[in-house]
């Protein structure tokens, strides 16, 4: 169900109740759970977290976006990890039958072509024709960012000005590099940065979701966190970009985190907007992401790896065992003020976007306590 907000912050705005009270009124009440409930839930393991979202979820993949793919990528790992094969084949054969149906179709830049995540997660498991085919389609979309010359253009196309773009255009030029070995890819991938960086960073290290206004929507913090943190698995240690993103990736989880309690906000920095379902999980991934690129002769960032751990907290008492969810900010564009990103809903229940980076977090965090 829509925990809908609109109608309430109506009411209170026409009785003289500001915007942020209103919304802070709202979002004050508690969580709907029982103690016994609310105690089950927390004592649950990744791996349990994990199996329960990914029988809700990851289990189709009819279109090509983000959401979807990062939830199959989810459910992958899980099965590797656990030795389902059924399911490890079931996911590859998912990712095959998409890849046949778009090969010859026109991709469009953005969360389309974000959904080509899943290549380089499936390109050593499938057989050599798919991996080429996978490859081609990859290569098509990350060519946008070259200009005829085959040199990087300043940015790749279809950012819309928006941070989100950091993770749905590095990541793909970031991958493709990776596939082909060609280093124009990364090239692109840190130009591309540079241009989304000029436009949504602010100065103190948060990032504006576009230059309508100056509000740090939280999925608009974690999509830039996560494409630098899943970018850093890709791009050579030797490439400018890796150092370059390594540290931009930290300033932004130390930025947004000095307002996280534990959650991150729908408005980062506002803590009267409400805690925040899936921007909280995805900066939870990219610290975890960030943690396995530390250097040996760099110190654990103990205050970071405390914080994944109460957020990971809050956010099992926000899953139910069916894969209900608790406050996942909707679908969100550009807005052109605060008070249009404190109007967003969210969603209480089943969401496929809140359920896939739930479920990317289970298994990164399985991942990250097998490495230990």
């Amino acid at each position: 169900m829509l925990t809908t907000r609109r109608s309430f912050l109506r009411v209170s705005a026409a009785a003289g109740v500001s915007l942020a009270l209103a919304s802070s009124r709202v979002h004050a009440e508690p969580l709907p759970l029982a103690d016994e409930e609310r105690k089950r839930r927390e004592n649950r393991s990744p791996e349990l977290v994990a199996k329960q979202l990914a029988a809700v979820y990851g289990q189709k993949l009819q279109s090509l976006s983000y959401i979807p793919s990062f939830a199959v990528i989810g459910r992958l790992r899980l099965a590797q990890m656990t030795g389902d094969e059924q399911a490890k084949r079931h996911c590859l054969e998912l990712a095959d039958d998409l890849s046949q149906r778009i090969e010859n179709r026109e991709i469009k830049n953005g969360p389309e072509a974000a959904g080509l995540v899943i290549v380089p997660e499936v390109a050593p498991l499938v057989s050599p024709a798919a991996a080429a085919r996978n490859l081609r389609i990859l290569r098509r979309v990350a060519d946008t960012a070259l200009d005829e010359s085959g040199s990087p253009r300043e940015c790749m196309p279809g950012h819309n000005e928006m941070s989100d773009s950091v993770f749905m255009g590095c990541t793909i030029l970031a991958a493709c590099g990776k596939l082909t070995g060609e280093s124009r890819y990364f090239d692109a991938c840190e130009k591309h940065f540079d241009f989304m960086r000029s436009l949504c960073e602010r100065e103190d290290g948060i990032y504006r979701h576009s230059p309508l206004c100056d509000a740090a929507w939280g999925r608009g913090n974690g999509f830039p966190a996560i494409g630098l943190t899943m970018s850093l698995d890709l791009l050579p240690k030797d490439h400018p970009a890796y150092e370059k993103f390594r540290q931009a990736a930290d300033k932004l989880l130390t930025a947004v985190l000095k307002h996280a309690d534990p959650m991150v906000h729908q408005v980062v920095d506002h803590p009267e907007s409400y805690q925040e379902f899936s921007g909280t999980a995805m900066c939870a991934i990219a610290s975890l992401l960030l943690e396995q690129h530390r250097r040996p002769d760099e110190p654990k960032n103990e205050t970071r790896a405390q914080w994944v751990d109460d957020a990971w907290l809050e956010l099992k008492r926000r899953t139910s065992e069916q894969g209900e969810l608790i406050d996942v900010c909707e679908s969100t564009g550009k807005q052109k003020t605060l008070e249009d990103y404190f109007r967003r809903k969210a969603i209480r229940g089943r969401d496929d976007r809140g359920g896939a980076f739930a479920l990317l977090l289970a298994t990164q965090l399985m991942l990250s306590r097998q490495n230990r």
